[in-house]
Order: structure tokens, then sequence, then C-alpha cells
């Protein structure tokens, strides 16, 4: 029996000398020749395998500093950028955990500079799974002199939520998953405000000091070394101005080596940090595949690698990239990079599938029948082929698929003038349900591509946004635009006044517009 299990021991050690092996001959390959592997520029960073507690892979690669030529470590640190983000939501959960803040609490209980009416219709839980209403920070463009001076900028918390506070919202909150670092922004604040501390003595106290990892932190100053990052100009690298942390704060902030970064989630996974409920709560993912700070079977790799089942989250500020996927299986992968640009989900996917000694010269995706023209499109099975992509990504990936709003609208224009054009309906009639988080903006663009070649089925697809989200204020707007350019001014009226109506109550971001085209039609009335 002893024998067979140092035979079988040894068997495992090889497998896993030849997984590393082949892992190290692709990341070589990347790391020196990455802009012809279409990965759009050499590698430089590191890469962390680890199988359950243990580390079995961990490599440098590149340099942290490209003008002395100083060689890159794995105990080198970088900005992870929006892998910050279930840093923080284990931080507010930990809260949570003591009994500080409720997951269903109002954010106006803890943030007086935030404006009440908008800020009672926000929970906590709706800031952790990006449902909050508040948008990415393209938001912040009409209040800022420029997206570079602001992100060149010191800012306070304070100032920060004030700023926060005069964005609309984009939709209402609770009703549809949009990805928001304002969210987490205030998270920060919120945690700030609970704890009587900065963000950086809080990770500091929680993170440093509590778990014991030195090289996971947050700092608004220069006192820490990490590396350089670059980017990539022509075949040359230009080293890149990075923010000022207190705008990236509890969103972008963070910075990390690949062993603590390890840790971190390796203690979080095996629920030796939170508690047990909570952990579970914030690996529970929602109807759009985002749990509290981590997404479940990202459809954009999960269509290459369609045998994984993960959750995992990618981060980039700067020309920073990371990434880091736990995999059900045990197997947890961790990238950080410091030049860009750089194709992450290709350098993910096949660093995925080298590692699980996949040929890579061979391909298991899962195919969107391509849109380049009708042809293409009816070879790769056309509207069947379409169906069996969501069937399929729907059952691997745990909640439904659907294909993009831009993928059914580009579908539908280059079909314009053929004979398929049923075919083409009903499959739309299956995905514009109230349960496609692309149904309204699906619907809306087919509208107003239909409007000067259909007018009958783009009023039916104004109605139908309206019908299915009847408290979308941009879908009354666009039905009372529909209506006031075929001559119906009292339908627009009323249209009209369900978008303003909607916009007030809410503080949406459109409201300005909404009331001007409610008052244009007024005037021709």
């Amino acid at each position: 029996m002893k024998v067979l299990i140092k035979v079988f021991v040894c068997l495992l050690l090889s497998i896993a000398n030849l997984q590393a092996q082949n892992l190290d001959s692709l990341l070589t390959v990347y790391s020196q020749n990455g802009k012809e592997n279409e990965i759009n520029s050499n590698f430089n960073g590191v890469v962390l395998i680890a199988k359950g507690n243990d580390i079995v892979f961990n490599k440098a690669y590149g340099y942290s500093d490209f003008e002395t030529k100083k060689t890159l470590t794995v105990n080198d640190k970088f900005l992870i950028g929006s892998v910050t983000k279930p840093v923080v939501a284990y931080l507010t959960l930990k809260q949570v955990e003591r009994g500080n803040i409720k997951l269903e609490q109002n954010i106006s209980d803890f943030l007086p500079n935030f404006d009440h009416d908008k800020g009672k219709e926000i929970t906590i839980k709706m800031l952790l799974n990006h449902t909050s209403g508040l948008p990415h920070y393209s938001g912040l463009l009409p209040y800022i002199e420029s997206r570079e001076v602001f992100f060149e900028s010191a800012i306070s918390t304070v100032d920060y939520v004030s700023l926060i506070n005069k964005v609309g919202l984009i939709n209402i909150p609770g009703q549809k998953y949009q990805y928001s670092s304002l969210g987490y922004v205030l998270l920060g604040a919120i945690l700030e405000k609970v704890t009587e501390q900065s963000f950086s003595d809080i990770v500091k106290k929680e993170i440093n000091e509590d778990m014991d990892l030195k090289n996971l932190g947050f700092v608004t100053d220069n006192s820490i070394d990490i590396v350089k990052d670059y980017k990539m100009e022509g075949d040359d690298y230009k080293e890149f101005p990075n923010r000022h942390q207190s705008n990236t704060l509890s969103t972008g902030g963070v910075y990390s080596n690949s062993i603590d970064l390890f840790h971190f989630f390796n203690k979080l996974r095996k629920r030796d940090i939170l508690d047990t409920d909570l952990t579970k709560e914030m690996f529970k993912e929602n109807n759009n595949g985002y749990a509290l700070g981590l997404y479940r079977n990202d459809p954009v790799l999960l269509r290459y690698i369609p045998s994984a089942r993960y959750f995992s989250h990618g981060g980039s500020v700067n020309e920073f990239s990371s990434y880091v996927m736990l995999n059900d299986d045990g197997i947890t992968i961790i990238i950080l990079a410091s030049t860009r640009p750089l194709n992450l989900p290709k350098l993910i996917v096949n660093i995925y599938r080298a590692y699980k000694g996949e040929d890579l010269s061979t391909s298991n995706r899962v195919i969107l029948p391509s849109l380049k023209d009708v042809s293409n499109f009816e070879r790769e099975n056309g509207v069947d082929g379409v169906i069996k992509y969501q069937q399929e990504m729907t059952k691997n990936a745990g909640y439904p698929i659907y294909p993009s709003a831009s993928y059914v609208v580009k579908m539908v224009k280059i079909h314009r003038n053929k004979t398929n054009v049923e075919a083409i309906d009903n499959l739309i009639n299956t995905i514009t349900i109230k349960e496609n988080p692309y149904a309204e903006d699906t619907l809306n663009q087919l509208g107003y591509l239909l409007f000067k070649i259909d007018k009958e089925k783009a009023e039916k697809y104004f109605k139908k946004t309206t019908e299915l989200f009847p408290k979308s204020a941009n879908a009354w707007d666009s039905l009372g635009e529909f209506y006031e350019k075929t001559n119906q001014p009292k339908k627009a009226k009323a249209a009209y006044q369900n978008a303003v109506k909607l916009s007030k109550k809410y503080q949406l971001e459109n409201q300005k517009l909404f009331i001007k085209n409610l008052k244009r039609i007024n005037n021709e009335l």
C-alpha cells in the first residue's frame, strides 16, 4: 500500500511539474512576443496559481522598472484596480457581522452630505451588487473639468461624496444591474463613517494587522513602493502618470503582491475571516451573475472555457491590469500586470487552459454566429445558432445569458432586406423579456433602427419597452419622441409627462432633457 501511495504521489508531482512547464513556456512567449501572439503587448507581470491552500506556481516576467532594467519579482507590489471591490465587499460585510451596518439599510443613514431623498432609495446591498442606479465614472463628466484633471487631483472623501451626489441616477435603484465604481466610493465613505477611521487605516487594521498581510494595503501618498506601469506606444514603453490614490479610494486603489492577494482570497473562501452566512451571501450571485463584489462565471471568459465554474473579478487602473479567478475545484489564478494594452481575457483563458493541460491549438468556444454578413451568420447556424448559444451559455453560467443589445441590433440590420425576417422576429420575442438585463436597451435601439424602415414595428418595440419597464423614464421619453416625429402630439405629451414624473421622483440623470422635450411639445399643442 505504501508503495502505491508513493507512486500516486510521484504521478501527481509529475503532472504538476508538466503543468508548470507548459504554463512557463506560454508565459515566456507572451513576455517576449506578446504583441504577435494576440495579447496586444508583452506580458510584464506576475502569475500565481494555487491548488487549495498550496501555491503551485508563482513567477514574475519582465521588469519593475524598464529604465533601470530592474527585474520583476513575485514580492513586488502592483495596483490591483477593481479587484479592490471584493476587498471592500469583505470590509463592508465585516461591519455587517459586527452589527454596525445592515445590508438592507439605506445609505442616507450614513451620508449626511448625500441627498436624503435619493439616498433613502439606495441600500448598502445595492451598492455592493451594482444595482444602485448610479452610473460609472462617465456620470461625473458634467461636473469636473476633465477626466484627466480629476484623476490627477487629490480629493477628500467628503468632497467625493458631494460630487457623486450631483450625479443623476441612470436607473431606478434596485431595478437593474449597472456597474458603478461610484457606488464603491460611497461604500468607502460609509466604512469611514462607521469606523471613524480613514480607509487607509481600515485596511491597515483589518488586513495588514488582523490577517498579517503586510503587502496588501492602501495609501494616498507615495509612501509605498509599487512597480512602475507603462503604456506601449509602437514598440516602446512609456511610463504612465498614475492617478492620485484619493480618487481611486475604495473602488480601485488597493495595492498588493500576488502572495498576499492569494492569502486574502483563500482565507475568504475558507470562511476563516467572515461569518459563514455572510460568506455565502458574498458568493451568492444575482440574476446578472454578479454577487457582492464578485462575478459568477463571467460570460466573457466562459464562452471560451465552458467547463469552468468560478467566481472572479478583474481590474485596471492607470496601466495596471489584474485578475483573480476562484475556481470551484479549488484552483486560484491571480494575474498582476503593469503594461497595457493587454488582451486580458485571452491571457486568462490561455493560462487556465495551459494549466489544465489543454491543447491551445484547439478550441471549445461556444460560438455566437458571426454578424459580418448574412452568409457568415447562416453558415454558423443563424437563428438556431443564437438559440443554441443562449441555451448552452445559460446552462454553463447557472443564470440566464442573452445576446447583447448591440448584437441583436446588428443582426436585424444585416437582415433588413432578407427573407428570414420572421425567424429573427420570433427570436427577438423570446429574448426581449423583463428578465433579460439587455431587453430595455435592445428594444429601444431596435425602435430607433426601424423608425425609417417600418414605423409600425418601431412603435411596437417602443410600446413594448414601456410595458415591460413602466418605471423607465428613458423608455417613456423614447416613445414620446416616436409619437412626436409621427405627428401624434397628444400621445407624445402623455409619454413625455411620464418621463418627467419618473425622472423627478428618482432624480434621474436626463431629467433636464425630459423636461425640455415636454415643454417643447406643450408649446406645439
